[in-house]
């Protein structure tokens, strides 16, 4: 099999073979026509060398730029900026008599001469721009964009064959294969995940560097559209599927990056700033001991393993003694898959497993103990704790070099976390046997505690009750307040989906995020969709968060209330004598990570009285079970409000606790327990 050196000199060989005999056969046509001789040469003799040049120059760009595993987002950009810089100075010379005398632009021989320069580099630009933007589209690529761009890309190079057919653009069967190659290309132009990995500086110098392409682009289109016609050129590219296919893949996905770039703009300082205070949280947690059962520690893992770097399936082993697995937790394999493959590794590689692994898997080994394996790429990473070496997480994709050092980097940080969680869990359970077990736990809820409101802020205008309790050590549930000035209040209380030490550490996510964003003084609307986009940076895609957030106007007795997912507030108005539920549409924070979250929310605006009551619970209240298994329900918390609205908030809370308990017959909670009542003075 040849190097991939030996391919790249074959291909710059062949480029400029073909490229100086493109020019030599154009130049002797023009001699011909000088001196009235026929030259007998083949028909397609111009369309052979430029489709000869085509081809030798995606495969240089195809094996140069496509090497490695690290991709560096900005060398990319830059790549294609100073390769279109050079061909729009080219292209400049054809526009400015200044560069080059009046005398010589007339002379058709030179006009010939600098245009085949001209569409040398132009070609060489549009495909080292198509191979970057390949590099970019493929980053954390899945198998159906594998495939898609497989498609892409051969349909791109079957239509040079197009170069031999007597049409041009304005032939009506020129559209058909273009707009099939520009339909693949829009599809392929969505896959934007890289720009999410560049910080606040590098987005700006990313939308310098396509705008110029895009301006450079547009400036070498031109140019060319305007020789397309010119009777003493021999040759015209502008009626080339391939290199208007390109053309128009180049120009669209440039546009949709500097699109997705601005529109990313403004919440890259806080995603940033978030992401640091997430890192702080995790030393924190790291330092705590809370407990969890270890099996949900592990499926929790491996789930969010493969769905972080789309793997297709994986495994994870922890050990009991020595290196014999105690639990294995797989998906998307069997464990005749998993002995196969483990035999598979050679003695110099399973040596390795003991710190990294990223490999692609030797298929034909596999497939001969195994017969037919689906995976190609095997990423292993070891559970490593103070105590030693607990097990390995092994994720497997179907295609090959499918993990990049940047999934190595987050899975590792999963892996680390988990670690920490199930040693600690470890610890927590030899703990239970003495008293340190209840000093720790304390610890925990102290911990807990202290994220929530100590002085809920009572006011001239409200009295407000609170009660939580969490079905675990610790819980998910939130609710604050932030006071503006004497006449405005912002409320919030906020559910987190799971429970125990996950949700605990979502809710101090959630507590940055709301003391963040409030301060801005936002809309109700305008801060749900800033939070939105704050937590779907930082929450893992299997969770998400409801929230009902709003105003209180206390000068003009006014309520802006918003509500994503939550439990619908119960209100008590004093003037009607009734309860009910404000239900609005609302759908939880991270649910949706794209800008359709903007239009799933309904803010509702109401005036409040005296004595109007306003009750905010979450789900654990209303879900909360008896011995039949059957729910409190919304009813019964309507019913319970409607008997004590006359009391003080403090009473209201108390009966609402003690009715829960009684009907639910045991202090043992299923869900977390929250619940919050304003009323109105």
């Amino acid at each position: 099999m040849l190097s991939n050196k030996v391919i790249i000199k074959t291909c710059v060989l062949v480029a400029i073979v073909s490229w100086t005999a493109l020019l030599l056969f154009d130049l002797i046509f023009i001699v011909g026509r000088d001196i009235n001789v026929n030259f007998s040469f083949p028909e397609y003799i111009n369309e052979i060398f430029l489709s000869l040049y085509s081809l030798a120059i995606f495969v240089y760009f195809k094996s140069k730029l496509e090497q490695g595993d690290n991709v560096n987002f900005l060398e990319l950009l830059w790549s294609s900026f100073f390769t279109g810089l050079v061909t729009t100075i080219l292209a400049l010379l054809f526009k400015l008599d200044a560069f080059i005398p009046m005398n010589l632009m007339k002379n058709i021989y030179v006009v010939n001469i600098l245009y085949h320069i001209l569409i040398s580099f132009v070609i060489i630009f549009l495909i080292s721009s198509f191979i970057a933007w390949k590099r970019l589209i493929l980053f954390q690529k899945s198998s159906i964009l594998l495939n898609i761009w497989y498609l892409f890309e051969i349909s791109l190079i079957a239509s040079i064959l197009l170069n031999f057919l007597p049409f041009n653009y304005l032939d009506y069967r020129f559209y058909g294969p273009f707009f099939f190659l520009l339909v693949l290309g829009i599809i392929l132009s969505v896959n934007l995940k890289w720009v999410a990995y560049i910080n606040f500086k590098q987005k700006w110098q990313s939308i310098l560097l396509i705008l110029l392409t895009l301006v450079y682009i547009t400036f070498i289109l031109s140019t060319l559209t305007n020789f397309s016609n010119s009777t003493y050129l021999e040759i015209d590219i502008t009626s080339s599927v391939f290199i208007l296919s390109l053309f128009a893949f180049v120009t669209i996905y440039a546009f949709f990056s500097i699109l997705v770039i601005i529109f990313n703009l403004p919440t890259s300082s806080v995603f940033e700033q978030k992401m640091e205070e997430v890192i702080n949280f995790q030393k924190l947690s790291q330092s705590l001991q809370i407990g969890q059962k270890e099996e949900h520690v592990y499926n929790i893992l491996i789930d969010t393993s493969l769905t972080t770097v789309l793997a297709d399936g994986g495994w994870l082993e922890i050990y009991a003694q020595g290196e014999k697995a105690e639990n294995v937790v797989k998906r998307n394999i069997n464990d005749s898959q998993i002995e196969g493959l483990k035999q598979s590794l050679s003695k110099e590689d399973s040596e390795r497993v003991g710190h990294f692994y990223n490999r692609n898997i030797n298929k034909k080994g596999i497939e001969k103990k195994l017969g037919k394996f689906p995976f190609h790429s095997m990423l292993i990473i070891p559970i490593v704790a103070k105590s030693g070496k607990m097990g390995q997480l092994v994720l497997l994709k179907t295609n090959k070099d499918g993990f990049t050092n940047e999934m190595v980097n987050i899975v590792n940080a999963f892996v680390n976390q988990a670690a920490v969680f199930i040693e600690n869990s470890r610890l927590l359970s030899q703990a239970i046997k003495n008293e340190r077990y209840k000093e720790e736990l304390t610890i925990a809820r102290k911990v807990q505690k202290s994220l929530l409101p100590s002085d809920i802020n009572q006011s001239e205008y409200y009295t407000i009750a609170s009660f939580t309790e969490a079905a675990e050590e610790v819980g998910g549930d939130y609710y604050d307040i932030y006071k503006f000035s004497e006449n405005k209040t912002a409320f919030i209380i906020g559910d987190v989906s799971g429970k125990g030490t996950s949700a605990a550490f979502h809710m101090a996510q959630l507590k940055g995020v709301f003391h963040s964003l409030v301060q801005l003084d936002l809309s109700a609307q305008e801060f749900l969709n800033q939070a939105n986009k704050a937590l779907s940076r930082c929450l893992e895609r299997t969770s998400f968060i409801t929230i009902t957030f709003f105003f209180v106007d206390l000068h003009h007795h006014k309520i802006q209330l918003i509500r994503a997912g939550h439990c619908p507030a119960l209100f008590y108005d004093s003037i009607n004598k009734k309860v009910y539920y404000l239900n609005t549409k609302g759908l939880g924070l991270g649910i949706l990570r794209n800008q359709k979250f903007d239009n799933v929310n309904d803010v509702i605006d109401f005036v409040y009285n005296s004595n109007d009551i306003l009750l905010l619970y979450t789900d654990g209240i209303v879900e909360a079970k008896n011995a039949e298994r059957e729910e409190y329900g919304y009813e019964r918390l309507k019913a319970i409000l409607e008997k004590t609205h006359d009391f003080p908030a403090e009473k209201i809370n108390q009966a609402i606790i003690e009715d829960l308990y009684n009907f639910c017959g045991t202090k043992k909670l299923e869900d977390d327990y929250t619940l919050v009542i304003i009323k109105f003075n």
